[in-house]
Parts: structure tokens; C-alpha cells; sequence
């Protein structure tokens, strides 16, 4: 089954909850397997999950940031 959107790297929280990014590094949040694909500020070219309350990522220039899921930005 394809869930759609075209990503270099996914990562799923046992929520269902699927983070990706794409060629060009944009990320994007998908709720549930029948929902969108959700556009989120910043660049990254690797993401992780640590729980399903947050969301680590690695940007170009070897930099780590952390998301909790809850709250806003980097």
C-alpha cells in the first residue's frame, strides 16, 4: 500500500504518527495513515523519533535539534 508523499526518510511513533523529509529537506508530519501531509518550519536531512512526545533531527551543517511534538519550533 502507498500512504503517498515522496520522502528520502520517515520515521513512525506507535501512534501512527509519521514524520518525513523530503530531497530538498522540508519536513512534514502525517497524523494517521488516512491523513495529509503537514508542512513544518525548518530544514532538516535526518529525522527520528525519541517517544511520541518528541522528534530529534539532524540538519546540513551536522547540527541536532530536538521538537516536542506538543509545543512549537526547534
Amino acid at each position: 500500500m502507498v500512504y503517498g508523499g515522496s520522502f528520502k526518510q520517515i520515521s513512525v511513533m506507535s501512534d501512527g504518527t509519521a514524520w518525513g523529509v523530503k530531497s530538498n529537506n522540508e519536513i512534514y508530519r502525517k497524523k494517521d495513515v488516512n491523513g495529509y501531509w503537514e508542512k513544518f518550519p525548518g530544514s532538516l536531512v535526518q529525522i527520528s523519533h525519541g517517544s511520541n512526545s518528541d522528534v530529534w533531527g539532524v540538519n546540513n551543517k551536522d547540527k541536532i535539534y530536538r521538537r516536542i511534538v506538543y509545543y512549537s519550533g526547534w
